[in-house]
């Protein structure tokens, strides 16, 4: 089960812009399936290679993510008023 990299619900903080989460989603959902698939075999060549390699390229990929992950910036959403279809 993939999460969505987006929650867009009334007054909440959305990263994905407004009518993108379809595409916003079907993305993420790819590159965790790329992860998937990718990861464990550059993990055994890595290890084939030098059993420390895949360790440390498991360090610097992680430190990476969260690094990136620190620059996400969530965008507020307009928050609808009550009894209006306003968004």
């Amino acid at each position: 089960m993939t999460s969505s990299p987006v929650s867009v619900t009334r007054g909440r903080l959305a990263i994905a812009p407004q009518g993108l989460l379809q595409r916003a989603t079907a993305v993420a959902s790819g590159a965790a399936q790329v992860a998937t698939i990718t990861g464990p075999a550059l993990g055994g060549f890595a290890y084939a290679i030098a059993p420390p390699l895949a360790y440390a390229m498991m360090l610097l990929f992680w430190m990476f993510g969260m690094i990136l992950t620190g620059f996400i910036q969530p965008r507020p959403q307009a928050v609808a008023r009550e009894g209006t279809d306003e968004a």
